[in-house]
């Protein structure tokens, strides 16, 4: 019982440690995506699907592992900020995500009905 005690006190000084770059690693993403958005930066639709799917079981791996029921919970100051970054973000990037497919299937598909001859 004391391994397991150790192991998860390990684990909560580690992802503690991962708070800042988890926050700010969010921003970043939002950042991006927003720059995706306006056209400063190209993706290929692929690749975004792969990204996303990532980013999602990231944070989900992130919450389950820092918030999971098997133990006792002392919530810290920053423990609000992951929560709500990683709700904003999964929102977010459900939302964007659907809507950039549509947007680019749309667009295609008007372009090339456009210039078929």
């Amino acid at each position: 019982m004391q391994i397991y005690k150790e192991l998860l006190l390990n684990i909560d000084k580690f992802l503690d440690g991962l708070v800042p770059y988890y926050i700010y690693g969010i921003m970043y993403f939002h950042l991006a995506y927003v720059f995706v958005f306006i056209g400063i930066v190209e993706l290929n639709e692929k690749y975004l699907n792969i990204l996303d799917i990532a980013i999602q079981t990231f944070i989900c791996l992130f919450l389950i592992v820092r918030f999971n029921p098997l133990r006792k919970h002392m919530f810290r100051p920053s423990d609000a900020k992951i929560i709500f970054g990683s709700a904003t973000f999964l929102l977010l990037n459900l939302g964007f995500v659907k809507f950039f497919n549509q947007y680019i299937i749309n667009n295609v598909e008007t372009t090339v009905k456009n210039n078929s001859y």
